[in-house]
This record gives structure tokens, C-alpha cells and sequence, in this order.
């Protein structure tokens, strides 16, 4: 199946965050419920359309049937565009599910990794276990009194 342009990304970029791979996947969660609600709508309009034509007789029934044919028929009538939709909606769950698998495998690598970093560090604070604790140089930061000509800074 052809690429779906505007629609996600692919999971498999490594470059993308954890944060942004989640974002991804609401936007594409919500694409995808919109889209749906879109074509129950349209399928449901085709249905009524369709009942409404079979009750008439006559003359109205062959207007209404050559209405229903210009708009439901034609090489971009609503029926193309709900076959469209439908296309869309497929593309849209497989990279639901990729990304879904995607953020799980992420999310039990940094558990894995911060599990193993834990006992590798067991004296260290485990705040933020993915990251390596390191020994900064200490920063004295000198307090402003209110006079500006004990700061050069300032003056320069």
C-alpha cells in the first residue's frame, strides 16, 4: 500500500524521543477516530439515501437515482471517498500498532536499563535511573550586595 502523506511517522527513527513517539501516537489516535466517525456518517448517509430511493416510484425515483449517482457514484463521489477513508483508516492502525510496539520496547529498555544502572550505582541517588551520576566541580556563586561597582560585569 502506497505511503499516506500527513499521516505519523515512522517508529522505526530512532532519532525520535519517547515523548515524541507518545505525542505521534494520540495525534494518530485521534486522526484515526475522526476519520472513522467520518465514514460511519458517510455510510450511514449512503444506507438512508439508498432505502429513501427504493421507497419512491416513478419519475421521482429515477430523479433521486441520478442525484445519488452524481454524488455517490462518480470518480470522486462519496463512495470513493469512503473507500478512501477506509484505505487511510488501515494505514492509520498499522502504524498505530507499530508505534504502540515501538514505545513498549522503548519504555522496557529504559526499565531494563535503569534497573541494571541501579545495581551497577547502588550507592548512588536513584532520582532519575537512566541517567549516570557524575561528580560536578562545585560553582561558588558570589551574592549582589546592591552595590554595582563590586560587579565589572556589570560595567562592561
Amino acid at each position: 500500500m502506497a505511503e499516506t502523506p500527513g499521516i505519523g511517522c515512522d517508529s522505526k527513527d530512532h532519532q525520535m524521543s519517547l515523548l515524541d513517539q507518545e505525542s505521534n501516537l494520540e495525534m494518530m489516535r485521534r486522526q484515526h477516530t475522526l476519520i472513522r466517525a467520518v465514514v460511519s456518517d458517510l455510510t450511514t448517509w449512503d444506507d438512508e439515501w439508498s432505502r429513501l430511493i427504493r421507497s419512491l416510484k416513478g419519475e421521482a425515483q429515477k430523479l433521486e437515482q441520478r442525484l445519488y449517482d452524481g454524488m455517490a457514484i462518480e470518480s470522486e463521489g462519496m463512495l470513493q471517498i469512503v473507500d478512501k477513508a477506509r484505505e487511510v483508516l488501515a494505514v492509520l492502525e498499522a502504524k498505530i500498532n507499530s508505534l504502540e510496539t515501538s514505545i513498549k520496547e522503548a519504555k522496557e529498555s529504559l526499565t531494563k536499563g535503569g534497573r541494571d544502572e541501579l545495581k551497577d550505582t547502588s550507592g548512588q541517588s536513584s532520582r532519575n535511573p537512566t541517567m549516570r551520576q557524575g561528580s560536578l566541580p562545585e560553582i561558588k556563586l558570589v551574592t549582589f550586595g546592591g552595590n554595582p561597582e563590586e560587579w565589572p560585569v556589570f560595567w562592561s
